[in-house]
């Protein structure tokens, strides 16, 4: 029973280490990826579990030591799928750009032309209203000025 203890505690013990490491190389091939908190601390939960897996091995504990495994087998499973580290997923900014410029420029470029009219508009507007009213001042006063 001990040594099927011990064979499981390997087989666990090798499964989250592989696990783990193919978490490594899938942030270390996308270094722009964002990693979440939550998988850095599944992977350090991952490391005490092995840790303390090795160490009830090498106390002769068999059965904790398959637990210990198989906790740490667990977790790093739980950290290579977790939600917001799917590198399916991930998208380079550049192919973001290279898909949504195409899309949006058609109706963006007369947005902008129609802003920049409005605008002119708006400012011919005030100043035509401002000289409006500055001569209307003057023309009252004149009027005030032939009545005194």
């Amino acid at each position: 029973a001990d040594a099927i203890a011990r064979r499981r505690a390997v087989a666990a013990a090798s499964e989250a280490r592989a696990t783990l490491a193919a978490l490594v190389e899938t942030a270390a091939n996308l270094p722009d990826m964002h990693v979440p908190a939550a998988l850095a601390a599944g992977a350090e939960e991952t490391l005490r579990f092995l840790r303390a897996a090795r160490e009830a091995a090498r106390d002769g504990r068999g059965a904790s030591a398959s637990a210990f495994a198989r906790d740490a087998r667990n977790v790093a499973e739980s950290a290579f799928y977790h939600p917001e580290f799917n590198a399916e997923m991930y998208f380079p900014p550049e192919f973001s750009m290279a898909v949504y410029v195409p899309l949006f420029l058609p109706t963006a470029f007369p947005l902008l032309i129609g802003a920049m009219w409005d605008a002119r508009h708006f400012l011919r507007r005030r100043r035509c209203a401002a000289a409006w009213r500055r001569g209307a001042r003057t023309a009252e006063q004149a009027a005030k000025a032939k009545a005194a």
